[in-house]
């Protein structure tokens, strides 16, 4: 349940136009936010005015000022919502192209496969409790550490003790338990990511808007920073993931802890 989540999450997530496209609350809103910073900068434009005319504030150099970085910003915020989406597609692009890395080609949709899959034949945590490989004593010099660590619990040639029946059961319960946590765990930082990334969509013209407004900048550069931070979270983490994949599936690896257990 855990990986087919996971896996669901991240065929979703990491493709979030058909998303967009299903849910128009991205589009309205951000609509709505452009229309009221248009009407903040209206006001501006007439205390510029004002403030030119009266000469207050420098002789109306600070107005000037103002006026100035007013237009500049205006031009960015018809066009927040295509930036904030290409930050997020450019993330997006380099996640799945590391996701294709891990995946068998042809089973990126497939909810079954993805990236658990890849971390359960690496792990073979299907095979810790097999009850044929383990009641027969035999280890597999090409299993992964966990699970041959589980059946190298049964010496060979001997029969399975009811503690080597706890240990396994126990330790192979546990190390599932742990790795579909962290499946879950992954599940929800990528579910998070999205409504982030949504929200900050929505709310990318005011974004713009604080630049120039007095004591709001520093939301304004948190916001951005948040964009970053979440946007170029998947690629990092599909990364990361993707090079654990790698070794866990490399024969090196694999062998090492083959002749490990073997010797155990």
């Amino acid at each position: 349940i855990a990986g087919v989540l996971l896996n669901l999450t991240l065929s979703y997530t990491l493709n979030l136009n058909p998303l967009l496209e299903s849910m128009p609350i991205v589009d309205i809103g951000w609509k709505v936010l452009r229309d009221i910073a248009n009407i903040v900068f209206i006001f501006i434009t007439l205390w510029c005015g004002i403030s030119i005319t009266l000469g207050l504030g420098d002789g109306g150099k600070k107005a000037w000022g103002y006026l100035a970085q007013m237009v500049l910003v205006a031009l960015f915020i018809n066009f927040s919502l295509f930036i904030t989406k290409a930050v997020v597609d450019a993330s997006n692009i380099a996640a799945l192209h590391f996701y294709s890395l891990i995946v068998e080609p042809g089973k990126e949709k497939d909810f079954d496969s993805g990236l658990s899959e890849a971390f359960l034949y690496g792990l073979q945590l299907s095979t810790i409790f097999n009850a044929k490989q383990i009641g027969s004593g035999e280890i597999n010099a090409n299993s992964s550490s966990i699970a041959t660590a589980a059946r190298s619990a049964n010496l060979p040639g001997k029969q399975l003790s009811f503690t080597n029946i706890i240990l396994i059961g126990f330790f192979g319960s546990l190390f599932i338990i742990v790795a579909a946590w962290v499946f879950f765990a992954a599940a929800i930082m990528f579910i998070y990511r999205a409504i982030t990334l949504m929200m900050l969509m929505i709310l990318s013209p005011l974004a713009f808007v604080g630049l120039i407004l007095p004591g709001a900048s520093g939301m304004a550069h948190a916001g951005w920073s948040k964009l970053w931070s979440q946007a170029f979270f998947a690629p990092l983490y599909l990364a990361l993931a993707y090079i654990v994949v790698a070794t866990i599936n490399s024969g090196a690896f694999l062998g090492a802890y083959g002749d490990s257990a073997t010797v155990g």
